[in-house]
């Protein structure tokens, strides 16, 4: 997390079981919902956000930061991401490489992507991979842990019988 943004506001990510996590909203404000995909590299982030295979996607990194190499135009798979959310334990403000042109803090608010930094993404993978693929809230908007989990596990029942 960002030492230096001490104003950093929260943010809520609630899961379709009702399973809430708390952190700072990182991005875009506002909200997003999107089925959980856990993302494993240690690098690749850019490429994961921008990937077609993210679409309505909300991808948890599960390395522990992300963000440390900034952003590049060349790294990037689609024009623009089509993910619906990020999850992370720790985004990189300040990254260092010879070939950034900018960093993924602003990558994200510029192409509107709502995140959520602070969580345990450990708990988080270790909790998907038990309970299976379940639809996700982040929230900057409503950080109403019940009402959060209640609109989460709606969306979990429009989902069900088909894949997400």
């Amino acid at each position: 997390m960002n030492p230096l943004l001490s104003n950093q506001p929260k943010a809520l990510l609630a899961l379709a079981d009702g399973v809430v996590f708390e952190g700072l909203s990182v991005g875009a404000a506002g909200e997003t919902t999107g089925e959980l995909v856990r993302q494993d590299g240690a690098s690749g982030y850019q490429e994961a956000i921008s990937s077609p295979d993210a679409e309505d996607k909300v991808l948890v990194f599960t390395y522990p930061q992300i963000g440390n190499y900034g952003v590049n135009p060349d790294d990037q798979v689609l024009d623009r991401p089509v993910l619906a959310g990020v999850v992370m334990r720790d985004l990189c403000y300040t990254p260092s490489s010879f070939r950034l042109t900018g960093d993924l803090p602003s990558y994200l608010r510029k192409n509107g992507i709502v995140g959520i930094e602070g969580v345990d993404t450990r708990a988080l993978a270790m909790h998907l991979r038990d309970a299976g693929p379940l639809a996700a809230i982040i929230s900057t908007v409503d950080l109403d842990p019940a009402s959060l989990a209640r609109r989460a596990q709606a969306l979990n029942a429009t989902t069900e019988g088909r894949e997400i």
